[in-house]
């Protein structure tokens, strides 16, 4: 019996940036702004809102997944934690909180989160893998 393991893009994809971006609030008591998650990583902002609603880390450099992974203060290669946190948000209700602080844009940011997360699940049922 032959056993593959993912190649490295589908293990990073495990953590698609938008859920970086989204799960970014992690470990802080509050959500940070996009304008502070964009002085975190160094990144130009247009660079960092882009990079932000990627499904995927197939189109990102590996300097600015480096950056933008650290501006939103998690590790792509070890999805668990962010995984964890993103479900246990969701079924409490606290995902919308979190966005609400954001200037009261938590529908908005929650209906985005939504549509990219289906688009990530539609997307690896097309993948050949």
């Amino acid at each position: 019996m032959e056993t593959t393991t993912p190649n490295l893009l589908a293990r990073l994809d495990a953590c698609p940036p938008f859920l970086c971006y989204y799960g970014a609030h992690m470990g802080r008591p509050k959500r940070p702004t996009a304008h502070e998650l964009t002085e975190a990583s160094g990144l130009a902002p247009r660079t960092f809102m882009r990079i932000s609603q990627q499904i995927s880390w197939a189109e990102v450099t590996v300097t600015h997944a480096t950056a933008f992974a650290k501006g939103c203060g998690v590790n792509p290669l070890d999805p668990g934690p962010l995984q964890a946190f993103i479900a246990q948000q969701v079924r409490s209700g606290e995902l919308v909180k979190a966005f609400h602080q954001c200037g009261g844009a938590g529908e908005r940011m929650l209906a985005q989160f939504n549509l990219l997360a289906s688009k990530a699940v539609l997307a690896r049922e097309k993948s050949p893998d």
